[in-house]
Order: C-alpha cells, then sequence, then structure tokens
C-alpha cells in the first residue's frame, strides 16, 4: 500500500485514492453471527459505535450518524446502507501550530469526498 500512496505523491493514510479509503472491519460476535462470511455491502467506521452499542444492549444516542451493522451479522447478504462516504481534509498547516501568514490567515483548508457504492 505504501508503494501505492508514494506513486501519487502521499504519505500517511490522508487521501481519497483507494489504497487510503478502504480499510478491512472484522467484527467477531459470538452467537449473532455466522462464522468465516464476508458481507459485500459498504460500510463506514461511523458504523462501529452503534453496532457495539445494540451488540452490548445499550441504547445509542439518537444523534449518530452511523448505522448499527448488526444485520449484516445475522445476513451477509442484506444490503446494508448500500453506500459509505470519506472526508479528507487537506490545506497548509493543517494539525500544526503555526503562526498566521502576514495577512493574518493561517492557509487555506479544503475538504475533499469520495462515496463508495457496492457498484
Amino acid at each position: 500500500m505504501l508503494d501505492a500512496l508514494e506513486k501519487h505523491g502521499l504519505y500517511q493514510k490522508q487521501s481519497l485514492f483507494e489504497e487510503s479509503d478502504r480499510v478491512p472491519l472484522l467484527i467477531a460476535a459470538p452467537g449473532r453471527c455466522q462464522a468465516c462470511t464476508v458481507a459485500q455491502a459498504p460500510v463506514s467506521q461511523v458504523d462501529i459505535f452503534p453496532t457495539l452499542a445494540a451488540l452490548c444492549g445499550v441504547e445509542p444516542p439518537k444523534n449518530l450518524q452511523g448505522k448499527s451493522l448488526v444485520p449484516l451479522l445475522a445476513d451477509p447478504t442484506a444490503p446494508g446502507r448500500n453506500w459509505a462516504v470519506t472526508q479528507v481534509v487537506r490545506g497548509s498547516n493543517l494539525g500544526r501550530i503555526s503562526k498566521p501568514k502576514e495577512d493574518g490567515s493561517k492557509g487555506k483548508q479544503f475538504s475533499g469526498y469520495s462515496l463508495r457504492t457496492p457498484r
């Protein structure tokens, strides 16, 4: 993976290229899922908390953006949400403490988005 990102002139996992966006998600929930099965539906990391809450029998807050993956654990062929969004924030001085430029600005930051579907 590192070689692929280096080809794009990038480092770390801060891009919208396939090598950065796609990460495996493994869930083992004894008695709640079929062993050795793979769900093909796209999921997002924001789905982890609602899934863990559901598996623990805890009511998650209503304002969560994620969706429980428990239905996918029970039936890996279920469609799930059917999409996943990735956001990457880029720009000058991102995540660093820096002095303002002569004009008082700290540099432009911008967001990039990608949308993954089964297609």
